[in-house]
């Protein structure tokens, strides 16, 4: 990996920003203002992960640690809605409840992301210490170009949102075609559904949501929202080949479609050993934990850091 993908420090992020500014997008899906609207980052502390949703990520280990396989989106989606009745004033739609879930690290199709450069690094640095981390970036407008047939960023009421939501809902694809929601959103969204659109939504699509939690507004969050379904082995003897929804097309297979001339993707690798060195440097500028989660208990976390002093060698008070 040469040095253009590379970020060794702050000042080399914001170096990278404004190149990514100028040259990750082209004049016919991108207007320039003073805020680069749809371009979003993501921060792994451990470089090379594959940017799958965790609904989709499969062979990872279970709850117990003794055993590999995947989740039942449908049900876990479902069991949530009935153990956590007093959100539905908040959260309405299918897609509404999938952000509460994700919120809560429950197995979504939803991946994070963030509109800030410095969110995103500071989950690039915070864990992993002795382990090289990465920045992921995405053109949000040449996905949805690719996926969607238009670069507008989706919002959660858009029938392609709405169709890749209510997937999470249903594991048949005939359950899936009848649901009011997917018939009333196509008729106001040119979806097809008679044609193509099937194929089309196993694709991701980037979605500025409502903001329905301080958290996602402290992270200026935003999602690539996952179409396709997963099927547990026990799952699939239930539902015949022609009522499976498909398998995903995820997004590594979307950027390489056209990798060169169309990039939707481009990643950073940050060396292990420069990790502390942004941390702190992020700390400085207030971003740490207790800005990017506003519950209480991460507030509590924050304190020990901010107060903690070393101590001279003979432990005579602070260094």
């Amino acid at each position: 990996m040469n040095d253009t993908d590379e970020i060794q420090s702050l000042p080399k992020a914001i170096q990278k920003l404004r190149w990514l500014e100028k040259y990750f997008f082209d004049e016919s899906e991108w207007t320039p203002h003073k805020f680069p609207f749809g371009l979003w980052f993501r921060g792994h502390s451990r470089r090379g992960l594959e940017l799958q949703p965790r609904a989709f990520r499969r062979c990872l280990q279970a709850p117990n640690e003794n055993e590999q396989g995947c989740w039942d989106e449908t049900n876990v989606y479902e069991h949530l809605k009935l153990l956590a009745p007093s959100h539905e004033q908040t959260y309405h739609s299918p897609f509404d409840w999938l952000c509460l879930m994700q919120h809560y690290s429950v197995p979504t199709r939803l991946l994070d992301w963030s509109e800030s450069i410095l969110a995103a690094l500071y989950f690039a640095v915070k864990d992993h210490p002795n382990i090289d981390g990465e920045l992921i970036v995405l053109n949000a407008k040449h996905l949805n170009r690719r996926s969607k047939q238009r670069p507008t960023i989706a919002t959660a009421d858009s029938g392609h949102v709405v169709i890749r939501a209510e997937m999470a809902t249903t594991r048949s694809l005939r359950k899936l075609r009848a649901r009011e929601s997917v018939r009333r959103a196509v008729a106001e969204d040119p979806v097809d559904l008679n044609r193509h659109w099937l194929h089309l939504c196993l694709r991701p699509i980037a979605v500025f949501p409502r903001r329905l939690n301080n958290r996602m507004i402290f992270q200026t969050s935003v999602f690539t929202l996952h179409g396709g379904k997963v099927y547990s082995d026990e799952m699939r003897q239930h539902y015949s080949n022609r009522d499976r929804i498909p398998r995903p097309i995820t997004l590594q297979q979307v950027h390489d479609e056209d990798p060169e001339s169309k990039p939707v993707l481009k990643r950073y690798s940050i060396p292990w050993h420069k990790k502390p060195e942004i941390l702190d440097d992020l700390f400085r500028l207030g971003v740490h934990e207790a800005l990017l989660f506003p519950e209480i208990d991460r507030q509590a976390a924050y304190l020990p850091r901010l107060w903690w002093y070393t101590t001279t060698p003979d432990g005579h008070g602070p260094a």
